[in-house]
């Protein structure tokens, strides 16, 4: 397909039949030592447009050079107040009087070849708003000169371009190849036919390559509109770029390309982002018709789609040359009527998908008829779609599939899924988990749907119509399945042969009239081969007519203790070709599978209690069924392990080591401890004074005690750990500990009972510590007298009550030298101890023991 264009040969500098009345003059810009003009001002920038556009010399390549920042016109798009001076509808609505009109570079008589370099400069203000003029761009035509023209580092801004078509921000219409890198551009453009915010055309371009740039803004025409390129003949590579625009049409609307019909187009590392609106067809978040061969790699759209008639899609609105997909997505709403799809919406050759998928949501892919999760219609060869999934809810009529709505040849899908609802209209037909209706060949591999179904006519857990034979192996379906009639579990209707191997499908499935099928629902001439095909009989309907099976019935039971999983993980079909390994299921996780899935492995959960013991990295979850499991040796401080029991009791023959691979269900084990022994040591000072009993071998955590036995006339001193600790020390066993207590002779005048000692904070006899022995000749023996006076201590303060005035204090320590003396003032008297022990205070020749903290 080639796009016709008439070439004007000049720029006509009037709008609406009245001259502009700002005006710039032309400067011609300065030269550098390789030829290369140097712009630095906006009019020399009109100056480079003028030696471009009065060159007679065809062959010459010309080099402009930016050296500064440029502003041809200042608040185009907004006033100083910021109001919008453009209306929702493209037309400029602000003063134009004072705006100068852009005159691109090049004409159709005259066009560019060269370089033009932005070096990191910015050209602002652009402005064009003459709807009978076309090929409108910072450069207007590319002539071929055998070599691509360059245009680099340069940002275009704040612009306005309004004509009858070929409108774009850096290019109107080439004729010559092209390179745009590290380009960028943010305005709004408007006109008829190939408005775009790079390149608006291209004719026998040979290659046109945009690399590291961006595009921004609202891009509205008729037809053939693209963030980055409206339309055209040319090898297209776009990498490592992307558009963010509110793009509006008729037809081929395309978030990066409108219409690319060349040899070969590529998009890597490259996305779109914002609105596509096509009021009629065509509209793609990448492209809105793709060409003879096109490649997505590693790109995705994050958009909204809105298409008014046909061919919408995720990432293509429609392609017909080989296409292929690979790491890619689209996130999003797609509004359609017919031909719709996550990714694709019709496709007219082979399509290859591989690693992308389609999340659409609740608002998911609306649409009529042929409304796929990842692809609409597939009217070509042959659909491949490989590890790849769609999730969100689709909605249509007729031919709606949560991997591919409707088809015609071969469609392969491999290690794929859709997760979603889907809902056909009353009068809608061929509803399916993964395909809707296709006349052609179906091999679903390795693949599954999770979906509520809903249709009317030929409805089916994966496939509602296939015309031409289908093999369904090592798949499942998951969710309810209901329609009015010809409904069944795996398909709805089926010719030729339908071969199931290894495969389920767990929920409902139910009919408003006639039998139910949980295999096929109309045998039009079918061969049924059925190799190990299953379905949840729990949830069969007794209140249908009748039941046709053609399959084994599961429990929920079998299904959701892993049973099953074991069952179909073990399958190998007779001729070794299909075998179960894929198949798995994990039990032992927060949210454990229900059904078996494809994990590759059945893990059974272990539930273990540590009995405040660690593991590092902690207890396995699960083991894995069909491999024995060695349980690891856990750690518990001032504990030795003695094993893992299966009885919590511990109970005699349910110790374990290992968990058998030949085990199924959960396993509970309980790790069982001893606790260490520690020897607890108490020596004495004296053992002619007393001695202490409670030593021994004690388990760690035993609470002891150690009782003091003091022989006649001696009293304990201390604890040589502790001062305060009293004779009956209470000790808590946390490791091998010798305790040494320290005994005195009990002083002459004391007595035995709690009355003669004044004691601190406690009933308990407690003295200072001690390191050295004090033998009886060593003690001075206190008075026998009865005291009259009372004693307090509150740290190293003594008060003394009860005195007469003029009574001689003096405090002593146990050797009888004196710390303190002095002379009562009045019938209550304090001192203070010069330092902490045991001590005497003698009162007019009574004396007793005081002890000082």
């Amino acid at each position: 397909m080639k796009k016709m264009k008439i070439l004007f040969a000049t720029f006509v500098a009037i709008m609406s039949g009245s001259v502009f009345a700002a005006t710039i003059t032309p400067k011609t810009p300065t030269q550098d030592k390789d030829k290369c003009y140097l712009i630095g001002s906006a009019a020399e920038l009109y100056g480079f447009a003028d030696i471009v556009n009065t060159n007679v010399d065809t062959t010459l390549n010309f080099c402009g050079k930016l050296t500064t920042d440029i502003i041809v016109n200042a608040n185009v798009l907004t006033t100083t107040e910021n109001k919008a001076n453009v209306s929702d509808d493209g037309i400029y609505t602000g003063d134009t009087s004072r705006l100068v009109t852009w005159t691109p570079i090049g004409t159709s008589e005259h066009r560019f070849a060269g370089t033009i370099e932005g070096q990191g400069f910015s050209i602002s203000g652009l402005y064009f708003n003459n709807d009978t003029t076309g090929v409108i761009g910072l450069v207007s035509y590319t002539r071929n000169n055998g070599q691509p023209s360059i245009i680099s580092d340069l940002t275009i801004k704040d612009t306005y371009l309004r004509g009858s078509g070929d409108v774009a921000g850096f290019a109107g219409f080439l004729f010559g190849s092209l390179t745009l890198s590290n380009d960028h551009f943010s305005g709004v453009l408007n006109g008829g036919s190939s408005i775009a915010g790079f390149v608006a055309f291209s004719t026998n371009a040979i290659e046109l390559k945009i690399e590291k740039s961006t595009s921004s803004g609202k891009i509205r025409g008729r037809d053939h509109i693209g963030g980055f390129v409206g339309g055209g003949y040319a090898t297209l590579e776009i990498e490592n770029s992307n558009s963010d625009c509110i793009l509006y049409g008729e037809n081929n609307i395309g978030g990066l390309v409108g219409h690319a019909y060349g040899p070969t187009t590529t998009v890597t590392k490259s996305f779109f982002v914002g609105s596509v609106t096509a009021t009629s067809d065509w509209a793609g978040g990448l492209f809105g018709y793709g060409g003879d061969s096109l490649t997505i790699m590693d790109s995705y759209a994050e958009a909204n789609i809105t298409c008014g008639e046909m061919q919408a899609g995720g990432l293509i609105g429609q392609t017909y040359g080989k296409t292929y997909i690979i790491n890619s997505h689209y996130k999003g709403k797609i509004d359609g009527k017919e031909f719709t799809g996550g990714l694709v919406g019709d496709i007219n050759d082979s399509l290859w998908i591989e690693n992308s998928y389609a999340d659409f949501g609740e608002m998911g892919v609306l649409g009529h008829e042929r409304n796929g999760g990842l692809v609409g219609y597939m009217r070509g060869d042959y659909l491949n779609v490989k590890g790849s999934y769609a999730k969100g809810n689709l909605f249509g009529s007729v031919g709606v599939g949560g991997i591919l709505g409707a088809g015609s040849e071969m469609t392969i899908i491999e290690d794929s899924y859709y997760e979603g609802s889907i809902k056909a209209a009353e009068d809608g037909y061929g509803t399916g988990g993964l395909v809707g209706l296709t006349y052609g060949k179906v091999f679903i591999k390795r693949s599954y749907a999770n979906a509520e179904i809903q249709g009317r006519y030929n409805v089916g857990g994966f496939i509602g119509f296939v015309n031409n034979g289908a093999t369904i192996e090592n798949s499942y379906h998951i969710g309810n399945v209901h329609g009015v009639k010809i409904v069944g579990g795996y398909v709805g209707t089926a010719d030729n042969v339908l071969n199931l191997t290894n495969s389920y499908i767990d929920g409902s499935v139910s009919a408003d009239s006639g039998i139910v099928y949980i295999t096929v629902s109309n045998e039009r001439n079918v061969t049924l081969q059925i190799d190990d095909a299953y379905y949840l009989k729990d949830v069969v309907s007794e209140e249908i007519a009748g039941i046709e099976t053609f399959a084994e019935g599961v429990t929920a039971e079998d299904f959701a203790s892993g049973m099953q999983a074991i069952k179909m993980h073990g399958y190998r079909s007779s001729d070794g070709l299909v075998d179960g390994l894929i198949w798995g299921q994990d039990l032992s996780c927060e949210n454990p599978d229900k059904y078996p899935v494809f994990d590759l492995i059945i893990v059974f959960p272990i539930n273990g209690e540590l009995n405040d013991g660690s593991v590092k990295g902690g207890l396995p979850a699960g083991y894995r069924y069909g491999k024995t499991l060695s349980l690891p040796t856990p750690t518990r401080e001032h504990y030795s392990f003695l094993g893992w029991y299966t009885d919590e009791h511990f109970a005699e023959g349910t110790e374990i080591t290992e968990i058998s691979g030949k085990k199924t269900g959960p396993v509970n084990v309980y790790a069982k401890w001893l606790a260490n022994q520690y020897r607890i040591d108490v020596v004495v000072n004296d053992t002619t004074m007393g001695s202490v009993v409670g030593a021994g071998i004690y388990d760690y955590g035993s609470e002891i005690t150690l009782k003091v036995i003091a022989k006649t006339g001696y009293q304990l001193s201390d604890w040589a750990d502790d001062a305060n600790a009293s004779a009956e020390r209470k000790i808590t066993v946390t490791e091998a500990m010798t305790f040494t207590a320290n005994f005195e002779a009990i002083p002459a005048s004391s007595s035995s009972s709690s009355e003669n000692v004044v004691k601190q904070s406690s009933s308990s006899a407690k003295v200072a510590s001690s390191s050295s022995k004090k033998s009886v000749k060593d003690a001075i023996v206190a008075s026998a007298q009865l005291p009259q006076f009372s004693v307090t201590v509150a740290n190293r303060l003594i008060q003394v009550d009860g005195i007469v005035t003029g009574s001689r204090v003096s405090l002593l320590d146990m050797q009888g030298r004196v710390l303190s003396e002095s002379v009562a003032s009045a019938s209550s008297f304090s001192i203070n101890a010069p330092r902490a022990g045991t001590c005497l205070l003698r009162v007019n020749g009574v004396t007793k023991v005081v002890r000082i903290k």
